[in-house]
């Protein structure tokens, strides 16, 4: 059986806006191909642990590197006190952003000689930088979001598993699909087609433009608060 375990969160006041930061998707963009490939990325497999959020936070910061490093997606549910249910996002982002993500190897050797310091000094190096939510997660909002670089996405159900998180790198030849990673396969990195509309979560990872304060792309009080009382009519009630 597979596992999911991305445990859904209501929006919260700590919060950073993409489209604060980048703007509102152009209006009626065309949707075509990136041609991104992900063939030469380490494989990321969850197997039977709910561990889907630190599987794609690490797929994303292997993306990021040009070199194409083998992290430890155990290493990031460790670290982020990922339960047997699942973790939401933000459980794992910030140790991500903050600690990072330790190298493949090191986690194998650390099971068997534990050297805690010399492990965070190498996931020091594999940290993930900023992030951001994505509010509008329209067709378009989702496409404007990924166009820098993939995003992490989440959807209410994956194929009976209930929630579960992927990462969104392209959208199919016809623009009507998202293509994502997904953590289901140890032989070959998973690849699944999802719907625009199954998307309940959507997190990208840029960088700030020049000059520009994170700290400014925080939502009001009131923003936030509508924000949570959406989410609780539309996914909590239903």
């Amino acid at each position: 059986m597979s596992a999911g375990g991305l445990i859904l969160e209501s929006p919260r006041f700590k919060n950073f806006s993409h489209e604060k930061i980048f703007g509102a998707s152009p209006f009626l963009e065309e949707i075509k191909p990136f041609n991104r490939d992900i063939s030469g990325l380490p494989i990321i497999f969850q197997g039977r642990v709910n561990s889907c959020v630190s599987c794609a936070i690490t797929f994303v910061r292997q993306w990021q590197d040009k070199n194409k490093p083998d992290l430890s997606w155990e290493w990031l549910a460790d670290i982020s006190n990922t339960k047997p249910a699942g973790a939401t996002p933000s459980q794992c982002l910030e140790p991500a952003r903050k600690t990072g993500i330790l190298p493949q190897g090191q986690w194998d050797s650390n099971l068997k000689d534990v050297d805690f310091e010399a492990a965070l000094n190498s996931a020091y190096e594999y940290r993930i930088g900023n992030y951001f939510y994505v509010r509008d997660l329209s067709k378009n909002g989702l496409y404007h979001a990924m166009k820098e670089t993939p995003i992490a996405i989440g959807v209410k159900d994956w194929k009976g598993v209930g929630p579960h998180f992927m990462v969104a790198f392209d959208v199919t030849d016809d623009g009507q699909m998202l293509k994502c990673a997904n953590w289901w396969r140890d032989d070959v990195q998973d690849v699944q087609v999802v719907p625009f509309e199954s998307i309940v979560v959507a997190v990208s990872f840029r960088e700030l433009p020049e000059g520009f304060v994170k700290r400014d792309a925080r939502l009001s009080a009131y923003t936030v608060l509508m924000d949570k009382m959406k989410y609780y009519l539309k996914y909590v009630l239903t």
